[in-house]
């Protein structure tokens, strides 16, 4: 009786182990070893895999996750364009080391995280449980039948081709452009864009009465191809040009050395050159 007792007890035994190492999920561990930062309440990855920068908005929520030690944050102002819509003015640098909110009238630009040294030590992930069997496939579900096709209607007549304008220089960008208007003086990047616009509605010089639509600033690729290919305007080339281009690594707008063809940023309410294209 009693050596039956403990068969039956050690088969229990056996049987447990067996259920625990067929429900042991190695992804939890996974996950928890994972740096993740909270976004809104929810994990997500943070390591050279991920895709930063993040955007957050205003009520959006941010805290540090697993093995994050802290978050470095650009916050920036919602503030009106003179243009139309809104631009980002950037206000000050936040280190986040807690929960928080992204105030109102602020955008948040997650720039990078810090991370425990205990990242750099996850061991390695554990084997793999065994499959489970495969459920059996259900039925096949009915076709339904298929509607009638429609009448084809009418094609319409080909309207006349215009005549083919002349084709402007091609810059190294694709954007193409055929002149480059004087320097308009030291403006901020904002009374720059509405400068390069109102041009449009301007004669094209004191002594021509054509207006052309299409004035617009320039990128940084096509500052680089008109110093190299365009005659230099009257007073020379100047010092730092602004380009229609956001700075993919600091807040604010690029400019461009007419000169010397070296790139650099500033913020948008610095005065820069200004010249237009079309």
């Amino acid at each position: 009786m009693k050596k039956n007792l403990f068969i039956l007890k050690r088969t229990c035994i056996i049987i447990f182990y067996i259920l625990a190492m067929f429900y042991y999920d190695p992804l939890n561990l996974l996950k928890a070893q994972s740096p993740s930062i909270i976004i809104d309440g929810t994990h997500v990855l943070a390591s050279e895999s991920s895709k930063f920068p993040y955007w957050l908005g205003e009520g959006q929520t941010l805290n540090i996750g697993n093995l994050v030690v802290n978050i470095s944050v650009v916050q920036f102002n919602v503030v009106p364009s003179t243009s139309g819509g809104n631009s980002l003015q950037f206000e000050n640098i936040i280190s986040v080391k807690t929960l928080q909110t992204v105030p109102a009238n602020k955008v948040w630009k997650i720039e990078s995280v810090g991370l425990d040294l205990a990242a750099a030590n996850i061991g390695p992930t554990g084997p793999t449980g065994p499959t489970g069997p495969i459920g059996t496939t259900g039925p096949t579900g009915n076709t339904g039948p298929i509607g009638p096709t429609g009448p084809t209607g009418n094609i319409g007549n080909t309207g006349p081709t215009g005549p083919t304008g002349t084709t402007g220089p091609t810059g190294p960008d694709g954007g193409t452009f055929s002149y480059i208007s004087p320097s308009l003086g030291n403006l901020t990047w904002t009374n720059c864009y509405t400068s390069c616009v109102n041009l449009s509605s301007t004669p094209a010089s004191p002594t021509s009465a054509n207006v052309f639509n299409d004035w617009r600033m320039p990128t940084t690729s096509e500052i680089y191809y008109y110093c190299k290919t365009f005659t230099a305007p009257s007073g020379g080339w100047s010092s730092r040009t602004w380009a229609n281009v956001m700075s993919n690594s600091n807040p604010g707008f690029e400019d461009v050395d007419e000169s010397s063809g070296a790139m650099s940023w500033t913020n948008e309410y610095t005065t820069r050159n200004c010249r237009c294209v079309r």
